[in-house]
């Protein structure tokens, strides 16, 4: 008790600091000298940490080396782990799960460290292979790096309007930053710049670095609170949208002239 922690003996996947979702805001029974009912506490954004790094060793014939690194806590660690623990074929679960994003990519090696046995924090490694980055337009290729699988707006913000508080299940965010390693006489013609937004508790913003060594492309953004009102709810699926929007941009790479 003098720990304060919630545990959830039914919830395998999550740690001593991760209830599920369910059970925030609910009812629990503390039980000791002057047991009393309390309110469970809602996930805590300062706990939320998720960071992924792509790196994409782009070839003369458009296809690109793929390295996936990802490093994830609290419940986005507690969500991979009830994702990851019962599947024997990880590498076959991954290129499905990263397909709709990477389309072509063939997964050669996968490695997973926080799920069997739990640890706080949870990494994931996936080496593979691009048949075709992008939409290859004559000597241009178009990749939008940061596009989602699945609109944000979409999976958080469906409805067009509400009347009552959206409630998350844990706060929402992260970085991601894709690295491209260019072949020589390849060039960055257009990237995605100083593309910035804001709404109730959140923030984005897309950045790019395009110089003469490695091309970096970046998203930091975050939804820091879990229950809004029904009065931000608008302004919540505007910042989604403007977000999904930024992460569409596209970057443009341009091979020399008569490159097959």
């Amino acid at each position: 008790p003098s720990l304060d922690w919630w545990l959830d003996a039914t919830a395998v996947p999550h740690g001593p600091l991760e209830l599920p979702d369910g059970d925030a805001s609910g009812q629990a029974l503390r039980i000791g000298a002057g047991a009393r009912l309390e309110v469970l506490p809602d996930p805590e954004s300062a706990r939320e940490f998720a960071e992924v790094r792509i790196e994409l060793d782009v070839h003369q014939d458009g296809g690109a080396g793929f390295a996936w690194h990802g490093r994830f806590r609290g419940l986005a660690a507690a969500h991979l782990r009830g994702e990851l623990a019962a599947v024997t074929n990880k590498k076959e679960k991954l290129e499905q799960e990263l397909a709709p994003r990477w389309p072509g990519l063939a997964v050669r090696q996968v490695t997973v460290t926080g799920v069997e046995p739990q640890a706080d924090e949870v990494t994931l490694y996936v080496q593979g292979q691009l048949k075709q980055l992008g939409v290859r337009q004559g000597d241009r290729v178009r990749v939008a790096l940061l596009r989602p699988s699945a609109s944000l707006l979409d999976t958080w913000a469906a409805e067009d309007k509400r009347t009552t508080p959206l409630v998350l299940p844990r706060p929402l965010g992260g970085r991601e930053t894709v690295v491209l390693q260019l072949p020589a006489g390849v060039a960055v013609v257009e990237a995605p710049r100083g593309l910035k937004g804001a709404g109730p508790h959140a923030h984005f913003a897309v950045t790019a670095a395009v110089g003469d060594g490695p091309c970096e492309v970046a998203v930091d953004w975050q939804v820091a609170l879990r229950r809004l009102p029904a009065g931000d709810y608008p302004e919540l699926r505007s910042f989604l949208a403007r977000l999904d929007a930024a992460l569409r941009s596209e970057l443009v790479l341009q091979w020399p002239e008569g490159t097959p």
